[in-house]
């Protein structure tokens, strides 16, 4: 468990780079560039790349 008191650029990334690799190429289009905020993917494939990258 990271316990990070800030965040840098590196999380920043990171957190962008995870949220991008949750919607394929198929599913990509002018109206759907992210994956929902709703999508149980999101928080764990987040916070495995954030705590990585701390």
């Amino acid at each position: 468990k990271v316990r990070a008191s800030q965040i840098n650029e590196k999380m920043k990334l990171a957190a962008a780079y995870a949220l991008a690799s949750l919607i394929s190429d198929d599913e990509l289009s002018d109206d759907n560039v992210i994956a929902d905020a709703f999508d149980p993917r999101v928080v764990e494939r987040e916070s495995e790349a954030v705590a990585k990258a701390a």
